[in-house]
């Protein structure tokens, strides 16, 4: 079995299954080539091979609003909150609204019955999706995930930072019923740990305008016993 297969102008809605189409929106147009050979469909699925392209047009992942970074850096007391009440904070800004990007490319190809998207970097507002997708396609069982990063974040607190800053969803179950797993355990423990940093150079800056203080505070003391030392002996002679 072989083939081509093109699309052009197609919602993803259109094409999707309802519970795909819930967190992924868009325009798609692409192609893509394939060839299997086997005694049964699964058996062709199973060893298929071919490769392909797409572009995705107004692009939106629900439930991933980049804006999440922007609450994360105006969390009050993150040295002190508790990770679950964090969690829970981040989550509620997630779920505000989708990732969008007015355009996505990605290329994949297929080999043993697999089909691969690798590397793939989406650029939207406020934010960067990058990662990888296979699907299995006897099954259309999925594997993968994509890391959620800032982008043009600015960040007075000083909590948050692009190279700290990720959040991870791992992808499972199947192509017809995806599963989408959020892991915020990377960014808690950044802010948690920048946190700490914060407070320790706060802490720092204290402890050195106390020694200046008390510096000057000894040279002045010391002045005032000089100047009287010298009025003794002035008034000794």
């Amino acid at each position: 079995v072989s083939g081509r297969l093109t699309l052009a102008g197609v919602p993803v809605n259109a094409i999707a299954s309802p519970a795909t189409a819930a967190m992924v929106g868009g325009t798609i147009e692409g192609g893509v080539r394939f060839e299997g050979t086997g005694a049964s469909l699964a058996s062709v699925f199973g060893a298929m091979t071919g490769e392909g392209n797409f572009t995705l047009t107004d692009l939106a992942v629900g439930q991933l609003d980049p804006r999440v970074f922007n609450a994360a850096s105006g969390l009050d007391d993150a040295l002190n909150m508790d990770p679950e009440a964090m969690a829970s904070v981040l989550g509620v800004a997630l779920q505000q609204g989708p990732f969008t990007a007015g355009q996505a490319t990605g290329a994949f190809t297929m080999a043993g019955g697999v089909a691969r998207l690798a590397n793939f970097i989406v650029e939207g507002q406020g934010g960067r999706l990058a990662g990888n997708i296979n699907v299995q396609l006897p099954t259309l069982d999925l594997e993968g995930g994509f890391a959620l990063t800032p982008l043009g974040l600015d960040d007075a607190s000083g909590l948050i930072s692009a190279d700290t800053a990720r959040i991870g969803t791992q992808l499972s179950g199947n192509v017809l019923a995806p599963v989408s797993t959020l892991d915020l355990d990377t960014l808690i423990a950044a802010i948690q740990v920048r946190a700490n940093e914060l407070e320790v150079e706060r802490l720092e800056v204290l402890r050195a305008e106390d020694a200046e203080r008390e510096r000057a505070a000894a040279e002045e003391r010391n002045r005032l016993i000089e100047e009287q030392r010298q009025r003794a002996a002035t008034e000794a002679a």
